[in-house]
This record gives C-alpha cells, structure tokens and sequence, in this order.
C-alpha cells in the first residue's frame, strides 16, 4: 500500500487529507515532467498513468490545456485576451502552467507556486460568484481586487480557535505580488489594474505588519524568495528586517513597537506608511480585517517547523457562498463562515 492509500483509508485523519496529497502529487509530477522534456510537450499518456494511483482523472481536454502551457512560450496581447473572454475556466488552466514554468525559473517549485496561484483563484472565482457582474469576463474586471474583499479572503485564511495558519495568509499576501508582476508582464492586465492591486498589497501588508510585528518571524520564509520585479532592494531588505527582529519583541502597543523598529520605517519607503496607518485604523480594535485574530491572539511562540513550508488545508474546502453545513440555510460566510 503507497502512502495515498494509506492517507485515504485511514480513520484517523481528517476526511479531505488524501485530496491535499494528490494535489500535492499532481504539481510534484508535472515538474518533474516538465523538466525531462526538455521545450517539448509533456508524454501525456505517461503522465496521466502517473496520477491514477492518486485517483486523480482529467475531464475532456483539461489536461491538453495544462501541457499546453509548459511550452507555450508566448501570444500576443490581443489573442490572449480574446481566449480568456471566451473561455476563461479553459484558459486559465493554461495559464496557471504559464505562471509555474515562469516562477520556475524564479527558483520557485511547482508545488508552493501552483498551491499559492489555486488560493487566488479561490478568491477571484469567489468575487465573480458574489458580484454576478458579466463584465468579469474581462480581464482586468476579472483581476481587480476591492481591498475590502480581500482583507475578508485572507482573514478567512488564517485560520480559526484550533488552528493557526497565518503563515499561509502571509504566504498568500506575498506571493499575490509575483502574480500580478506576470500577470502586467503578458498583457492579460493593464497598468490601472496593476496599480490598483499595488496599493491593496502595500495596505494590507502594512495592516499585518503593524499589527502581528512580533510573530512575523515564522513567516520569514517569504523573504527567502527571490525579490519580486516590482519591490525594491531596499524595501525588501528593511522588511527582512523587521521580520527578523520580530523575535525579539513582545506583543505591545505599535507606538512602543514602532521605536524598536524606528531605523526599518525610516529607510523602508513608501511601505512606512501603510505600516503606520495600518496600527492607527485598526488601534485593536478592528472592524473587519483580522477582527478574530487581534481578537484572540494566538501564543508568542510557535512551532518552528512551519518555516519552511506553507501549510495547507486538511479539512474537506466549503465555499464561502456555500450553504453553510449547520443547517441554517444562510450561506457559510453569514453564518458559521464568521
């Protein structure tokens, strides 16, 4: 018996752990044959036997479009919007592969980059569902990000009174930014768009900043990264830092936190100052973002083997416009989804 079947027909994990390992399998073995075909498409054949002993099966052409992606090596800005208003489900799967032989080159494995992509699909594919809008069809209504939304979406993530995942909240946070860097790069957004969701990032990363500054250090692995296009050397290193010198600081008021990290904010840049204003419109007392983790703070320490990975969801998913499961009839995210 191979682990996936141990993992599936265990009693004493949580149902929904043998789906996380096959996608876990399923970006582990498309590198792998990536990397053998050397700009050749993938031995389809060969790949899909690799996945059934992950009970992992391809609907229609869903896998031609995957392949697809790994040798494409580019299409111009009018052919690549035109595929995504007519079938954006179709070619988002080719570009995910896109984004993966991009980020690899970047160092970056297929695992922690298609895990990470799959959390913002999430969210998009969530604001089309909650808007109802039509003109989500096109790409950059499709990738504008309303920061209200999103704060809502990364709180969702962080976890809940049994679990911490935070780190993959700030994984999430971090890696977006290597998102919409290919994203602007291709075409398939414009500088607007691109903009927009800048300000969204350097709000929301000061929020968490100025409001988890002394528990930042077990999410350090984002700086262990190669430094995205659009951040700066400076502000990357101040920020490294910071979190850094997390370890050392207790859980305060940010004015007294601040005077400890008084050299980062002076030399950081424009950062500064959604780090600042991030402590003032919060004072711990939140409305909406992180209102339960500010709320119920977890322990100073943590365990340190999450520094190297990010950790990911063992529990079968629910949507938040699902109905939630208690009954109620409400959706999940006006119910126990709060």
């Amino acid at each position: 018996m191979n682990s996936y079947d141990s993992v599936k027909n265990s009693d004493k994990l949580i149902p929904g752990a043998e789906y996380d390992l096959a996608i876990l399998k399923f970006y582990i073995n498309l590198e792998y044959f990536y990397t053998i075909s050397s700009n050749k498409t993938p031995d389809k054949k060969e790949f899909e036997k690799s996945m059934l002993p992950f009970d992992f099966k391809f609907k229609g052409n869903t896998l031609d479009l995957i392949l697809k992606g790994l040798i494409n090596p580019g299409e111009e800005i009018e052919t690549i919007k035109e595929k995504f208003i007519k079938n954006r489900h179709e070619y988002m799967l080719t570009l995910q592969s896109q984004f993966l032989v991009q980020m690899n080159r970047k160092k970056f494995g297929f695992v922690l980059s298609g895990r990470l992509w799959d959390k913002m699909l999430e969210f998009w594919e969530d604001e089309v569902t909650e808007n109802k809008k039509k003109q989500r069809q096109i790409p950059d209504d499709y990738f504008k990000v309303n920061t209200l939304s999103y704060e809502e979406y990364l709180s969702s993530l962080s976890g809940d009174f049994l679990t911490d995942n935070r780190s993959e909240m700030i994984a999430v946070l971090w890696f977006s930014i290597y998102i919409y860097d290919f994203l602007l790069s291709i075409g398939l957004i414009n500088q607007v768009t691109y903009d927009s969701f800048q300000l969204t990032s350097k709000i929301l990363k000061g929020k968490v900043i100025a409001n988890f500054t002394s528990e930042l250090w077990n999410s350090n692995f984002v700086h262990y990264w190669e430094k995205p296009d659009s951040v700066s050397d400076t502000e990357f290193n101040e920020e490294l830092k910071i979190f850094q010198k997390s370890l050392t600081l207790k859980r305060q008021d940010f004015k007294k936190t601040s005077k400890e990290i008084k050299d980062e904010l002076e030399n950081i840049g424009e950062l500064s100052e959604s780090i600042i204003q991030g402590a003032e419109e919060d004072n711990y007392k939140p409305k909406n973002l992180f209102e339960k983790l500010l709320q119920n703070p977890q322990p100073e320490l943590f365990d340190d083997s999450q520094l190297n990975y990010v950790p990911v969801r063992t529990e079968p998913k629910i949507g938040r416009n699902d109905p939630c499961p208690c009954g109620s009839g409400k959706k999940y995210k006006k119910c126990c989804g709060k």
